[in-house]
């Protein structure tokens, strides 16, 4: 990766808030605090054993085009233990934007939310400036958790996702933040774990395109709040879409996995419960984050990594994209709906290769 070096100059430091597209270390450290294993680590292909893909997750991209390193970081109480570290990048596998009310999560995924990673960032660091950059990519978990339920329960869900997002960014700026990313979610609906049920896929595209669309209007209200925030809006969901056309056009995979993992199990609708509390369990005290085996060749084929998580190649493109954001000036959004001369704006996103 090339290092364009100047955009140091462009920020002090950079923290980053989400879940395991984001994730450098944070949900194995956790997981090594509590754990009872001499080692806790991903199964190879796993990035360095800490990631859910086999190379630098996006925000660790962007970290080295800024020149600034990235740090797992995190701070939370769990089964009467307590296990932080000091970092800057706060973002956690498995982590949801809103809290949820099933076994699992309140047994463990609950205490990964994204309130806790920022109580977490703003506990650790008292000197928050405006020269700071944050990026916030999260809501996947959310639609997902969604997709298991009725209209009006899943309704509810992506509303309280809604909620929390504003209410992290708010919060992130009656703390001195100035400058922030926020990332809409990529379309749910497309990934492996739903692509192959059309009615399990729709349905994920729908919640997928409300939650999209309920955030572009809650970052408007807080521009329209904080005129002072420089907050801009990523469209995770249409580069994407982007990166599955260019596949398409290399006649390579982008609907299958490159390989499965623990968390295909873990996160699947076929699975109880107790089934997933019993796995969780397992996995604490084991320190077995298992990966199944896949040649570099394969997973070169592949769009996914695994059922949920993209390979290094959309990592590194989405990295270099959210760099090229990064530099322009914050003055202006994304989600702004209309010109200079108050006419509707659409905003278009070029394929480059990739």
């Amino acid at each position: 990766m090339n290092m364009l070096n100047e955009g140091s100059i462009m920020y002090k430091n950079l923290y980053v808030l989400g879940d395991s597209l984001s994730d450098n270390g944070a949900f194995v450290g956790i997981i090594k605090h509590l754990s009872f294993a001499e080692e806790v680590k991903f199964d190879p292909p796993a990035y360095e054993g800490k990631s859910f893909s086999d190379g630098k997750v996006a925000a660790e991209c962007l970290s080295d085009y800024l020149g600034i390193e990235l740090k797992p970081g995190w701070k939370c109480s769990m089964w009467g233990r307590e296990c932080e570290q000091v970092g800057n990048n706060y973002a956690i596998s498995n982590a949801s934007a809103a809290q949820h009310d099933n076994y699992i999560s309140r047994f463990f995924f609950n205490k990964l939310r994204l309130e806790k990673q920022v109580n977490a960032l703003i506990s650790h660091h008292k000197d928050i400036s405006q020269d700071d950059l944050f990026l916030i990519m999260i809501g996947g978990n959310d639609i997902m958790a969604a997709s298991s339920q009725n209209s009006d329960d899943a309704k509810q869900t992506l509303e309280h996702a809604i909620d929390a997002v504003y209410n992290a960014i708010e919060m992130l700026h009656q703390n001195n933040a100035s400058n922030i990313i926020i990332a809409n979610a990529p379309d749910i609906g497309l990934i492996p774990a739903f692509n192959k049920n059309k009615e399990a896929s729709k349905f994920a595209t729908e919640l997928t395109d409300s939650f999209n669309d309920q955030l572009k209007n809650s970052v408007r209200s807080l521009q329209q709040k904080y005129h002072n925030l420089k907050l801009k809006g990523f469209e995770l969901n249409a580069e994407f879409n982007n990166i599955i056309n260019q596949y398409e056009s290399e006649a390579k995979n982008y609907t299958d996995a490159a390989t499965s993992d623990f968390v295909d199990k873990l996160l699947s609708s076929n699975s109880s419960w107790y089934d997933k509390g019993k796995m969780v369990s397992y996995i604490v005290t084991s320190g077995r984050l298992w990966i199944n085996p896949c040649s570099e060749e394969v997973r070169n084929e592949h769009l996914f990594f695994d059922y949920f998580h993209p390979t290094k190649r959309s990592h590194e493109y989405i990295g270099k994209k959210l760099y090229q954001m990064s530099v322009e000036s914050l003055q202006s959004s994304n989600y702004d709906s209309e010109d200079e001369g108050g006419n509707d704006r659409e905003v278009t996103y070029d394929v480059v290769n990739i």
